[in-house]
C-alpha cells in the first residue's frame, strides 16, 4: 500500500471522523491546520476561488478541490475564511466503499428519524480519514481507519495498560499477530503518534499543568500525551482527548483517576483537590 511505502514522503496534516457530509461532498479544512492544506498549494486563495488538487488513495490518483467559501464580508464582518476540500463524485463512490459501515449508519438514521438540527455533521466512533501533504504540490495523501480495523485495534487493547500505551503511543507488535492484524496496528498508530507528536510541538514540550518543560535543562524534550477519556476504551486519540503532561502529572492521573472538567479547564482529585491548566491552545 503507498501509504507504507511513502511514509518517509508524507507529513501528516489532519484526521477527520466519518460524517455524512464527508460521504457525500467533503469537509471543511479548521483553522489550525489550514497552513498545512494551503502550504501544498503553494498560495493563500482569496474567497470564491478554488484551485484543483489530486488525491491520492492506495496508489490511485483522484481529482478533488480546495475552495475558500465566498460570504458577504459586510453582513459577518469578523467572519474567518471558510475554506473546504470539494470531493470529485468518483471520489465520493470509493469513500462510500471503504466507510461502508458509516455509510449505511448514516443514511439509515437520516431516513428513520427526524432530522435534528446539524445532523448532516452526526460522528460514527470508529472510522476516520487520514490526510498527509506529499513531496508533491498540490496533491495529497488519503489514507483511511474502516470499522473494521478499529474492531481489529480494540481486540488487542482490551488488556492493554493505558499508561503504557501512552508512554510509547507505538507499542511493538506481537511477533504472532497475522499479517493483516499487523498491518493495521502500525496504520492506527502511526497517526497515534503524529497527533501527539504535533501537539507536544504545539505546547513546546511544556507540561499544560505546571508549565515545566521538565527536559529542558538537560538538552531533553521529556513530555507525554495523557488521553483524558482513556484510548483502551475509547479509541479517540483525537487532539481534543489529549493533553500533554510532565511525567509527573501523567502518572498522579493515573494513579487517582482524576475527573477532567472541559468547563473549568480543570482536574478535581479524590480528596477534593483542583488543579486548573495553566496552558490550552487546543481543548
Amino acid at each position: 500500500m503507498l501509504w507504507f511505502n511513502d511514509l518517509k514522503k508524507v507529513n501528516y496534516i489532519y484526521k477527520k471522523n466519518v460524517d455524512w457530509s464527508l460521504l457525500n461532498y467533503g469537509f471543511s479544512i479548521p483553522l489550525s491546520v489550514k497552513k498545512g492544506f494551503l502550504g501544498s498549494v503553494g498560495f493563500n486563495l482569496k474567497r470564491g476561488q478554488k484551485t484543483d488538487i489530486k488525491v491520492i488513495i492506495d496508489g490511485q490518483i483522484f481529482s478533488a478541490k480546495i475552495v475558500n467559501q465566498y460570504f458577504d464580508q459586510k453582513k459577518y464582518p469578523n467572519h474567518s475564511d471558510i475554506i473546504q476540500v470539494r470531493f470529485s463524485s468518483e471520489l465520493v463512490r470509493l469513500l462510500r466503499e471503504i466507510f461502508d459501515y458509516s455509510y449505511r449508519l448514516l443514511k439509515h438514521s437520516r431516513e428513520t428519524k427526524p432530522k435534528p438540527e446539524g445532523s448532516s455533521q452526526l460522528l460514527t466512533r470508529n472510522e476516520y480519514l487520514v490526510v498527509y501533504d506529499t513531496v508533491k504540490p498540490d496533491t495529497f495523501l488519503f489514507d483511511f481507519v474502516s470499522n473494521k480495523d478499529s474492531e481489529t485495534e480494540i481486540g488487542c487493547l482490551n488488556s492493554a495498560n493505558e499508561l503504557e500505551y501512552e508512554s510509547e503511543l507505538f507499542p511493538s507488535l506481537d511477533k504472532n499477530a497475522d499479517l493483516i492484524e499487523k498491518q493495521v496496528k502500525t496504520k492506527i498508530r502511526r497517526v497515534d503518534r503524529r497527533i501527539a507528536i504535533r501537539l507536544k510541538e504545539l505546547y513546546g514540550f511544556k507540561c499544560q499543568i505546571c508549565g515545566s518543560n521538565f527536559g529542558e535543562r538537560y538538552g531533553a524534550k521529556i513530555v507525554e500525551s495523557h488521553h483524558i477519556i482513556p484510548f483502551v476504551k475509547s479509541l479517540n486519540n483525537n487532539p481534543e482527548n489529549q493533553i500533554i503532561l510532565c511525567p509527573n502529572h501523567h502518572r498522579i492521573l493515573h494513579n487517582v483517576e482524576a475527573d477532567f472538567s472541559r468547563n473549568n479547564l480543570a482536574f478535581t482529585f479524590r480528596n477534593g483537590f483542583v488543579e486548573k491548566i495553566r496552558l490550552n491552545y487546543h481543548l
